[in-house]
């Protein structure tokens, strides 16, 4: 698991936002077909966004 620890702490209503603007950013589709073919992001409380 990587931990981004440079990018802002996002608030649970912008894990949204901050995933389709991914999409721009790395050219990922979202949602991935599949958690391994794709990045994956998930929340851990209210720390940091967690690329798994």
């Amino acid at each position: 698991i990587l931990v981004h620890k440079n990018l802002p702490i996002l608030r649970r209503d912008e894990i949204k936002t901050f995933l389709q603007e991914m999409n721009t950013w790395f050219g990922v589709r979202y949602p991935p077909p599949t958690p391994s073919m794709s990045l994956f992001a998930a929340y851990d409380g209210e720390k940091d966004v967690i690329f798994s």
